[in-house]
């Protein structure tokens, strides 16, 4: 749970810094950038749910390199946030610490209810989440456009 949240926690904050870099070249679009950004994470997480997890493979979470290469691999997605919330001029270090903070909770949580409840929950809630990130892309999307 704490490389997990570490690696979650830090990644936007490289993203923030990486995004900063291009902020004056794409500020006039940065709205669409966030939105095709969340669109593209909305989707996969959909398709991932529709599939049922089929491709996934399971690994020993015991070695160290497992868990540093799942660190890297799952917070891709927070790099690209990152981009965006430096688009968005947010605030960088609290986002960081709050997502950190709540990839704590959540993995530790995981373990625990991911044995009872996964089973009967199964891949919707891997579709709900790709439907809230594509409405928070709609939602970016339309205040801009109508402001």
């Amino acid at each position: 749970a704490l490389i997990m949240a570490l690696f979650q926690g830090g990644f936007p904050v490289a993203g923030y810094y990486i995004g900063s870099v291009f902020i004056e070249y794409i500020k006039s679009v940065d709205h669409w950038v966030a939105f095709g950004l969340l669109l593209l994470l909305g989707i996969r997480m959909i398709y991932e749910g529709l599939n049922n997890g089929e491709n996934r493979v399971h690994y020993d979470l015991s070695r160290q390199i497992i868990l540093m290469t799942m660190g890297v691999s799952t917070s891709i997605d927070a790099l690209i946030v990152g981009i965006g919330i430096g688009f968005l001029e947010g605030n960088i270090w609290l986002s960081a610490a709050i997502i950190g903070f709540v990839t704590f909770l959540a993995s530790m949580t995981a373990i625990r209810l991911g044995k009872k409840v996964g089973p009967q929950l199964g891949s919707r809630v891997e579709i709900i989440g790709g439907l809230l990130l594509i409405a928070i892309g709609l939602k970016i999307l339309i205040e801009h456009l109508t402001v």
